[in-house]
């Protein structure tokens, strides 16, 4: 089995900076776009991510950048006899070893205080796919024409069910200035080659191009749709940071 990755970071036309961060299970990008394929073994944990970085609060690049490390380097621990509870019992182990790094990281340098970011990741190991969720960057799965939200955003108009409340006001996210942090796990069982692809976004993108528009680039451009995806983004305006990470799964 193999996977087709492509990843784009863009700062879209309003931020000054780009507060987003992708894991393309082979490199970092901010501000960059890329496209691989990864041979899979079953044996090599595989970690792809996005973080948005909190808008308006200190150093949200630094945040969301720190937040996929101490994943990608927590997951590199795990071994051969790890099971499902295992690696779910990681994920939130890791959640609160990155709460905790920038608390601390706040504390020791002044301008970090109230530094945060949201994260949500897909782990590829031993045959099967699982997801961690913090905040209101998304996971979704592309299949026979169909796109889908696996992830639940932790916004208050999500967790409310109030929807006269902005889409972008967070319930739950990495630092931030709170002080308790929680995620959803879970796990992908029947991921298919060749019928199944994830796509993970950060809001600047689902919060301004509606679910059917999204899916309907999918559906016309299912082994390229990261640039029209990142195109209709910007036509609408640009808003926030632009970031997707779509991984087609090949047999």
């Amino acid at each position: 089995m193999r996977l087709q990755i492509q990843s784009v970071s863009h700062v879209g036309y309003k931020r000054e900076r780009n507060e987003d961060f992708v894991f393309t299970g082979l490199r970092t990008l901010r501000d960059d776009e890329a496209q691989h394929e990864l041979p899979v073994n079953p044996e090599t944990p595989l970690f792809f991510a996005v973080a948005d970085g909190l808008g308006g609060a200190a150093a949200g690049e630094v945040a969301s950048e720190v937040a996929i490390q101490v994943f990608r380097e927590g997951l590199l621990s795990l071994g051969v006899e790890s099971t499902p509870n295992d690696i779910e019992r990681v994920f939130r182990e890791l959640t609160i070893k990155t709460q905790k790094t920038l608390q601390q990281m706040g504390r020791k340098d002044p301008s970090l205080w109230g530094l945060g970011t949201t994260l949500t990741g897909v782990l590829f190991y031993r045959g099967a796919w699982y997801w961690v969720h913090v905040g209101d960057t998304r996971l979704y799965r592309f299949r026979d024409s169909t796109l889908t939200q696996i992830s639940r955003d932790h916004t208050l108009r999500e967790l409310s069910g109030d929807s006269s409340i902005p889409p972008n006001i967070l319930a739950n996210c990495f630092g931030g200035g709170s002080e308790g942090v929680y995620c959803d796990v879970g796990t992908l069982p029947s991921i298919q080659p060749e019928r199944d692809a994830l796509l993970l976004t950060s809001d600047g993108l689902h919060d301004y191009v509606p679910h059917r528009r999204l899916q309907e680039l999918l559906v016309q451009y299912p082994n390229d749709p990261v640039p029209h995806l990142l195109k209709a983004g910007l036509d609408v305006g640009g808003v926030d940071n632009i970031s997707c990470l779509y991984i087609r799964v090949l047999e």
